[in-house]
């Protein structure tokens, strides 16, 4: 009760937090309907392309992670992910570099997701 008060008090906040839920429930869709309908290269690639950032030298990285931690991202094992973070640095898409993934085809990438 005494936070609904506060809500109807503060109605700037009400809306900070309507708009906050509302990102996370737009997140936690995009995430299930990716786990549906996206095989694992496609998922690995959304994660990279999402994560990825220009370094100091202008290429696309992701922050460093283990990979279990980044098979836990695209919503798979590390045994798979390995498998096919191969196969997407065998097509010359991305690459692991010290715990990173370095985007090496960003158009490449998005045209494996759909």
């Amino acid at each position: 009760m005494t936070f609904a008060r506060f809500l109807t008090s503060h109605p700037a906040a009400a809306i900070d937090l309507l708009a906050d839920m509302s990102l996370r429930l737009r997140r936690d869709a995009q995430i299930i309907q990716d786990a549906a309908f996206l095989d694992v290269p496609a998922r690995l690639a959304r994660v990279a392309l999402r994560l990825a950032e220009p370094g100091p030298d202008g290429a696309l990285c992701t922050p460093p992670m283990s990979q279990a931690d980044l098979a836990s991202l695209v919503l798979t094992t590390r045994a798979t992910l390995n498998k096919f973070l191969g196969m997407l640095t065998d097509q010359g898409l991305l690459r692991w570099d010290s715990g990173r993934l370095v985007v090496l085809d960003k158009d490449g990438l998005q045209r494996r997701i759909y």
